[in-house]
């Protein structure tokens, strides 16, 4: 058929798409580590000697099979540590996700509703406060400290600041109650660390030519590498496979997208 293409292009469309789902992915998370959290990254966190060993040695393994040449160790020896290096950031990393996840349902209808009554406090406070008392709250916010000397000037520009928030607030707190009453259910499963730190995995896979091998199988090197990462960061209850199940189903995920292309 005219229309047809080879192995080589679907394989080359396929890693342009990947690599734009990437830069997206990065994009965003460098947003999110810009968000303040209640965690932190554990950099005391660090593999054992034996586990390191262990894990270069079954990375090496697969890269000197896949490679079709009887290559000695060293030539795959830096990337297999880049490769455990990476797998333990991923269990330092596990606490500051762990912390930007989203309060139970109620809890975050509950937070939105305080939000639409602390607008309406705060606007009721503004109304209140005297044109010199708010023309000093300006001064002292302005970081030029040119308003200090001017406290006409700053009371002009906070009593015009206060017209401005005087409409913004009502409709904040509007806004807040809507949100409260209408704010879709999380789904509180995808955004567990394990399954964040699952999807990182595979496209660590995916990185180092071995996605085939992120399989749910407990003998796999995928189920081994998580294994540790969560033993790791202490967050080893449950099983990798479950987690390695529900990120190749998911819709984010690279196995589920190539399969997506490739049945197109």
């Amino acid at each position: 058929m005219a229309n047809q293409i080879s192995m080589e292009e679907f394989n080359e469309s396929v890693a342009k798409a990947i690599e734009e789902k990437g830069r997206e992915r990065v994009s965003l998370a460098l947003r999110a580590i810009n968000l303040p959290t209640k965690g932190r990254f554990r950099d005391d966190l660090e593999f054992s000697a034996t586990t390191k060993r262990e894990l270069e040695r079954r990375y090496i393994e697969v890269r000197k099979e896949r490679s079709g040449h009887d290559l000695p160790d060293r030539v795959f020896q830096e990337d297999a540590e880049v490769f455990v290096s990476t797998l333990q950031q991923y269990a330092q990393s596990m606490d500051k996700i762990a912390a930007i996840v989203p309060d139970k349902q109620k809890r975050r209808v509950e937070l939105l509703t305080s939000i639409s009554k602390q607008t309406i406090r705060l606007a009721e406070t503004l109304e209140q406060l005297d044109g010199d008392a708010l023309g000093w709250l300006m001064a002292i916010l302005d970081q030029s400290g040119e308003l200090k000397n001017d406290p006409q000037k700053a009371v002009t520009y906070a009593r015009e600041g206060r017209r401005e928030l005087m409409t913004l607030l009502p409709r904040a707190s509007n806004a807040a109650v809507e949100a409260a009453n209408t704010l879709p259910p999380h789904d509180f499963q995808l955004s567990d660390p394990k399954f964040t730190v699952a999807l990182s995995t595979e496209r660590l896979f995916y990185d180092n030519v071995m996605l085939d091998l992120f399989v749910p199988s407990k003998s796999g090197f995928a189920y081994k590498c998580l294994t540790e990462v969560f033993s790791l960061a202490n967050y080893d209850d449950g099983d990798p496979s479950y987690w390695i199940k529900k990120v190749r189903e998911h819709e984010t995920s690279l196995t589920a997208w190539i399969d997506e292309q490739r049945r197109r």
